[in-house]
């Protein structure tokens, strides 16, 4: 649902903020990305704004800073 939707982005964007990462360049659509990577075990990797990897390691999503793209 919408609101489970809202939930989980707010959830997300309180750990973002907790491990310092910028979020101005981030989007509702990049938002909306993380929330469909963590609820599909097939999604593929990508990256972010701000220098942020989305990774898969079986059924846990990983958020890493990539230092190399900064």
């Amino acid at each position: 649902s919408v609101t489970h939707r809202a939930i989980q982005i707010a959830g997300l964007q309180m750990l973002w903020d907790a491990s310092a990462w910028p979020r101005q360049a981030m989007t509702a659509a990049h938002w909306n990305r993380l929330v469909d990577a963590i609820g599909d075990s097939t999604h593929p990797g990508f990256s972010l704004p701000g220098s942020i990897d989305v990774r898969r390691r079986g059924d846990t999503v990983c958020l890493v800073w990539n230092s190399r793209n900064t």
